[in-house]
């Protein structure tokens, strides 16, 4: 900076929207990516699940790794366990078919508003940099950023 603009101001915008976003949720934007780790962190939280035919309805206890039945291959299928309202704990195995409805709603706009936000950190992670001078003379002004290359890429130049 040169006089006569006076002594720079430099602010960079608060935390992200992301950050904001998921700072009150039990689950993080990696627990969006499958249905069972989402399940696993919405203990206690009204669902309806249903996967191969069958439905199960109440509230979440965890969702634990069981091992596979001969007919499924050697691949471990995620175990559900429910707590139903009528008291009975009841396990559903979450295949490729699962499908999962929120019944608080509460918790149902939580997520549709993180998937949002998650989508869009994922394109837009610009964050706003805000530069003020004191003074009203006229002033020259530069900035440099740094920004380290995309891991595996050497820089450039």
């Amino acid at each position: 900076m040169t006089p006569p603009a006076g002594s720079p101001a430099i602010t960079l915008d608060g935390p992200s929207l992301m950050e904001e976003t998921f700072r009150g949720l039990p689950f993080t934007p990696e627990d969006l990516r499958a249905l069972p780790r989402l399940l696993d962190t919405l203990q206690g939280v009204p669902v309806r699940v249903s996967s191969s035919g069958r439905t199960v309805e109440g509230m979440v206890l965890g969702v634990d790794t069981a091992a596979p039945l001969e007919s499924e291959g050697k691949e471990p299928a995620p175990l559900l366990s429910i707590l139903t309202e009528q008291g009975q704990l009841v396990t559903i195995r979450l295949r490729a078919d699962a499908q999962l409805d929120i019944l608080d709603p509460a918790v149902r706009e939580s997520l549709r508003q993180a998937v949002l936000v998650s989508g869009r950190g994922r394109v837009a992670g610009m964050r706003t940099v805000k530069i003020g001078l004191e003074g009203t003379g006229p002033a020259r002004c530069a900035s440099t950023m740094w920004c380290p290359p995309p891991s595996g890429r050497p820089p450039i130049g």
